[in-house]
């Protein structure tokens, strides 16, 4: 018998894979479809929470933090040399200082590290 020609018996396979394939596709088409980012499922996500309460929160965090820092007691020296040396404002020092709960080395080795 000579031997079948392959291209032909490989024909129905490829059909029935095509039929197959596009059958996978219209069902990830179908999830697509259903899972389409709206108005309405990110604010199920998120629960009742919009953008501008965040910001209320970062801003009550932001005076929290601000509060926090006015009660630190910083040296004036402190603040006056770290202004000088790294060429800030006097605040931006004082602030630094403050942050680092008056501390010079931690204050010079972070804004040495942010310059």
């Amino acid at each position: 018998m000579p031997p079948k020609p392959k291209g032909k018996a490989a024909a129905p396979k490829a059909a029935k894979a095509s039929s197959e394939g596009s059958m996978v596709l219209n069902q990830d088409e179908e999830k697509e479809s259903n899972s389409k980012v709206t108005g309405a499922n990110v604010q199920e996500a998120f629960g009742t929470a919009k953008v501008g309460d965040a910001e209320a929160i970062a801003e009550a965090a932001r005076k929290q933090r601000d509060k926090e820092l006015a009660a630190i007691k910083v040296d004036k020296a402190d603040v006056k040399l770290i202004s000088e040396q790294m060429e800030v404002e006097v605040k931006q020092a004082e602030r630094a200082l403050k942050e680092h709960n008056g501390d010079l080395n931690a204050t010079f080795k972070t804004l040495v590290l942010a310059h």
